[in-house]
């Protein structure tokens, strides 16, 4: 399958941005990034992903070792999220409410 240029972005921001060891890293979504097509290419190089988050309800059964780092700097504002224990760090994909709709998050980085 061949990548958008936005999925081929974030791709790349994510490999080369680390993880910081006290707050999560959220990159910004490159314009007209599709979050389907975001969520099947991380999901090729990083397996199957874990909900987080849908319906705009948070998963209450998430711990630090199942993804609510990655849920937590969003509060309330998350709409959905799938998220992915890669390496030494979990990496997470969802949307979030905005001014004209829904827009995606492509990547929230935390050390796991």
């Amino acid at each position: 399958m061949e990548n958008s240029e936005p999925v081929s972005t974030v791709r790349e921001l994510i490999d080369q941005v680390a993880p910081a060891p006290d707050a999560p890293v959220v990159l910004e979504a490159p314009e007209d990034t599709r979050l389907a097509e975001l969520i099947a290419e991380v999901g090729r190089w990083a397996g199957r992903p874990r909900s987080l988050a849908a319906g705009g309800l948070t998963d209450p059964s998430l711990t630090e070792r199942t993804g609510l780092p990655l849920a937590q700097p969003f509060g309330g504002e998350l709409l959905e999220m799938v998220g992915w224990a890669d390496k030494s760090r979990w990496i997470g994909c969802g949307r979030v409410p905005g001014p004209e709709g829904a827009l995606p998050v492509p990547a929230g980085m935390v050390p796991s």
